[in-house]
């Protein structure tokens, strides 16, 4: 995708580790802040807003080359997304906590569930988009302001080729409103608005909020004698 990747994201140069770096033990998993879904869009400069991807949910633990990647319940599925690793493994020398999406992106430049699905069995290309930095080199990050994490994880990853399977997802601060319509335009999931304040919370809350596109069908209903009646249908 690469024209929202272009308006989402800035250039830095990636950060360098010490070669006196110390050797830190691979962070612990953590529980996931989760989104609240709401029909409204915020306004103000106090919040950002990045893309809604279509796939798994993922935190990744690194130590050195060791790279653990664990799904929303905690469990390892660094197996499951070996395609991911190259990446991680050579991002630092310390250690991090990143959390982020892991997705499968089609010929429209979209992420694609279906094809997240088949990927991971069949070993196709996958990315890692990272939003957001919990841990660093033993360092907890999760009661800073979301902003000053999100610009630590910025220089972590560094300029990134767009064919890299790691990438920063990047956010548009206020503006909601059109960048809503902007991703609802493009065959996007929608946006995920967050303020930029926020602390890190294992939890489900109102300062991350998931705004979908509403992708509407009309259809007809045809009533036989065969046709199941209407109070077994399920609500």
């Amino acid at each position: 995708m690469p024209a929202v990747e272009a308006a989402l994201s800035k250039k830095r140069p990636r950060r360098r580790d010490s070669e006196s770096t110390p050797t830190y033990p691979p962070p612990a998993f953590r529980p996931f802040q989760l989104c609240t879904l709401t029909d409204e869009i915020p306004v103000g400069s106090n919040w950002l807003f990045e893309m809604k991807f279509d796939g798994y949910r993922a935190q990744v633990a690194i130590s050195g080359s060791k790279v653990v990647v664990y799904t929303r319940n905690g469990h390892d599925w660094t197996r499951q997304f070996k395609v991911i690793l190259p990446p991680l493994q050579a991002l630092t020398k310390g250690s991090a906590l990143i959390d982020g999406e892991i997705v499968a992106i089609d010929s429209q430049g979209r992420s694609n569930f279906s094809m997240l699905k088949t990927g991971i069995a069949a070993g196709v290309p996958l990315k890692f988009y990272a939003f957001d930095l919990l841990e660093l080199n033993g360092e907890d990050l999760s009661t800073q302001p979301l902003l000053d994490r999100k610009e630590r994880l910025e220089l972590l990853l560094g300029d990134r080729d767009v064919g890299d399977s790691l990438q920063f997802s990047g956010h548009i601060v206020d503006r909601g409103r059109q960048v809503f319509d902007a991703m609802c335009e493009g065959g996007h999931e929608g946006v995920i608005a967050k303020r930029a304040d926020s602390r890190y919370i294992g939890d489900r809350t109102t300062s991350w909020l998931k705004i979908k596109c509403t992708k509407r069908q009309e259809f007809v209903v045809v009533v036989t004698a065969q046709t199941t009646p209407a109070e077994a249908w399920p609500r």
